[in-house]
């Protein structure tokens, strides 16, 4: 068993996409010169939380993975800071709209992605109007610090669906 230094960032976002990029950049370095190897940044970091009300507009934020300017941003800053990042974006693939992860790794690239599965749907929670369910399954990544699992709202409740996953990976 080996220790890893792990951040989360947890911070206020406005509409001005590039700020909160710049923002979630510096709490990533400060994290890193204290010492983390991972650094979690908050759930669609890139604006305000816009799903507490339906506003067809806000499919307009959607963007397709590949190229997608975030990322690349993050995997240059985990490539610099040698550091693992899960970046958290609104993602667009054909006509489907998903809340996906993508894991960077230390070397800044990108290992894989997770489409959250659980959509919830309350009173300030309109998820179901903006993403489909993910297709990706639930599952580890192998980073460079280890493996890492990523447990969104709707599996925090039923663990263990997380915690088979990352053992069947890491006992392989």
């Amino acid at each position: 068993m080996r220790n890893v230094s792990l951040a989360a960032a947890q911070f206020s976002c406005g509409w001005d996409r590039e700020a909160n990029i710049a923002k979630a950049d510096r709490l990533v370095r400060q994290a890193a010169r204290e010492g983390a190897q991972v650094v979690l940044l908050p759930e669609l970091f890139e604006t305000p939380y816009f799903c507490a009300v339906q506003n067809s507009s806000f499919y307009d934020l959607a963007q397709p993975l590949d190229g997608h300017p975030t990322v690349a941003h993050f995997c240059r800053l985990a490539a610099e800071l040698d550091v693992v990042i899960p970046v958290s974006v609104y993602e667009r693939s054909g006509m489907a709209l998903f809340n996906t992860a993508v894991v960077i790794d230390a070397d800044g690239k990108v290992i894989g992605h997770y489409r959250k599965s659980h959509i919830p749907q309350a009173p300030g929670y309109q998820e179901k109007y903006y993403f489909s369910p993910g297709d990706t399954g639930l599952r580890p990544f192998d980073t460079a610090y280890g493996c890492l699992g990523l447990p969104s709202a709707g599996i925090s409740g039923s663990p263990k669906r997380l915690d088979r996953s990352c053992c069947k990976a890491q006992n392989s």
